[in-house]
C-alpha cells in the first residue's frame, strides 16, 4: 500500500513483498552494494563470515567480502534488513523518532501518538484473504523502531513503486467519485481490489486511493491512501510529514494482485481524523493503525475536509501515452473484470460510520479511455461501490 500527504499535488505509490530478516549488517554500503539471496535463511547461523557453520551462507559472505566485524546476530544490533532478492528491497529498522517524517521542520519536538484516541463506530472488517495475508506478511522490528524501506535507485526500475517528487498538473488523466460541499468529512473507509495495471513505461504510473482535500490556487493539503503500480512521485516515507508507528508492516509493500476474471486480492483502507489530537490516520483491516499525518501539517484539513473522492489516477509518459487503469478494460457489470471500491463508508463526524449520503459526482476528464461507474448500494452486500476502468492509450487523440 501506500500513503501520500502534501501541501501540494505531489505524487507516488505501489503494489510491493518482503521475505523475513536473514542478517544484520553494520555498514549501509555494503547492503546498497551487495544485495545476497538470503531468503531462504530464516535466522543467522553464524556471527561472522569465517564462523558460519552452514557453507553455503559462508561461502556467500566471503565472496562478497562481509567480514566478520561487520555482521551480527540476527536483533543485536538496533537496525537490520529485511531483503528479498525479487524486488531488490531492503527494510532497516530504525528508531521510531528517526524516521523520514522527523526530518520536517514542523516536527522538531513532536511527539508520537502510538495509537489513534478511538476508532470510528461502524467500521466493517472485510473477511477476504488479502487482509490476512497483508497481516502476516510482515518485518519484525524491535519495539521502538519502525521499518524503513532502503531501494536502490537501479531497483526502482523493477519494482512497483513510485518514489520521484513530482506535480500532478490537470493534463493528468483520472476519474474519481467525489463530493466537493459545504459538507465537512472526517474520514472515510473502502476495499479495493488490488490489480497491476500493465505499465509500459518508466515515466507511466497507475494508482487508485482514497483522497481528502482543501485550499486553493497552490496552497493546498492533500492527503491519500491506496495502490498503485508505476515510478513518479513523492509517496510513502520518502517525504517527510507522514509518521509511521507500526514495527511490522512496512508503507511500500509489493501486494499480490488479483486476476481478470479470477482470483480477487483486496486491500482494506480507513483514513481517519483523530477525535482528540485531529491527527489524519491510516488503519488497514479495520484495526491495524499504520501511521498518521501530524495536524500541525494540514492547516487546511484541521476541522476536517470538504472534499472527499475514491477513483484512479494514472501518469502518462513524455509521448502523451497513458497506461491502464484497473484490468484495462472499462466496466461491463462483473467486478472481476474492474477495478472497484466496495464497502464504502463515510465519516460525517469524528466518531461514526455511515454509507454515503446526498448527492455525489463522477468525474471523467478522458472518458474515451476510462470510465466509472457507481452502483450505490445497488450491489449489496458489497456495500456502496463504484468500479472503474480504461484501455489507457493516447487519451488526447
Amino acid at each position: 500500500m501506500f500513503i501520500y500527504g502534501f501541501k501540494k499535488s505531489n505524487f507516488k505509490l505501489s503494489p510491493t513483498y518482503n521475505v523475513q530478516l536473514a542478517y544484520s549488517i553494520k555498514s549501509q554500503s555494503q547492503v546498497d552494494h551487495h544485495l545476497i539471496d538470503l531468503s531462504l535463511y530464516e535466522k543467522m547461523l553464524c556471527h561472522g563470515a569465517s564462523q558460519c557453520r552452514d557453507p553455503y551462507l559462508r561461502e556467500l559472505l566471503l565472496l562478497y567480502n562481509i567480514k566478520d566485524e561487520d555482521i551480527n546476530i540476527y536483533f543485536i544490533s538496533s537496525k537490520y534488513y529485511q531483503v528479498k532478492v525479487g524486488d531488490a528491497a531492503a527494510y532497516e529498522c530504525v528508531n521510531i523518532y528517526k524516521q523520514p517524517a522527523f526530518d520536517h521542520p514542523l516536527l522538531k519536538n513532536h511527539k508520537i501518538q502510538m495509537k489513534p484516541s478511538s476508532l470510528p463506530k461502524g467500521v466493517v472488517s472485510s473477511e477476504h484473504k488479502q487482509l490476512n495475508m497483508v497481516l502476516q506478511d510482515a518485518v519484525r522490528c524491535p519495539e521502538g523502531t519502525v521499518p524503513i524501506r532502503k531501494t536502490r535507485t537501479e531497483s526502482m526500475r523493477n519494482t512497483k513503486s513510485l518514489f520521484k517528487a513530482e506535480s500532478v498538473n490537470s493534463s493528468t488523466p483520472k476519474i474519481d467519485y467525489h463530493k466537493n460541499s459545504t459538507e465537512t468529512f472526517y474520514g472515510s473507509q473502502a476495499t479495493m481490489n488490488v490489480i497491476n495495471p500493465r505499465v509500459d513505461d518508466k515515466n507511466q504510473a497507475s494508482l487508485a486511493f482514497i483522497s481528502l482535500w482543501n485550499g486553493s490556487n497552490g496552497d493546498e493539503n492533500l492527503i491519500q491512501a491506496g495502490w498503485g503500480a508505476g515510478n513518479s512521485g513523492c509517496y510513502n516515507l520518502q517525504c517527510s510529514g507522514f509518521v509511521h508507528v507500526d514495527k511490522n508492516r512496512p508503507l511500500g509493500q509489493v501486494l499480490d494482485v488479483s486476476t481478470y476474471d479470477g482470483k480477487i486480492v483486496e486491500q482494506q483502507v480507513l483514513i481517519h481524523q483523530d477525535s482528540k489530537t485531529k491527527n489524519w490516520w491510516v488503519t488497514i483491516a479495520g484495526s491495524v493503525n499504520i501511521g498518521y499525518w501530524p495536524n500541525s501539517l494540514l492547516p487546511h484539513l484541521a476541522n476536517g475536509s470538504p472534499n472527499l473522492s475514491w477513483g484512479s489516477l494514472v501518469k502518462h509518459d513524455i509521448n502523451g501515452k497513458s497506461p491502464q487503469m484497473g484490468f484495462g478494460y472499462f466496466p461491463d457489470g462483473n467486478p472481476r473484470h474492474a477495478g472497484y471500491f466496495r464497502q464504502i463508508q463515510v465519516m460525517y463526524n469524528l466518531s461514526d460510520m455511515s454509507n454515503p449520503a446526498g448527492t455525489w459526482e463522477t468525474y471523467e476528464d478522458k472518458p474515451n479511455c476510462y470510465k466509472m461507474v457507481n452502483y450505490g448500494l445497488e450491489a449489496y452486500p458489497n456495500g456502496y461501490s463504484v468500479v472503474y476502468g480504461g484501455t489507457g492509450g493516447a487519451c488526447d487523440n
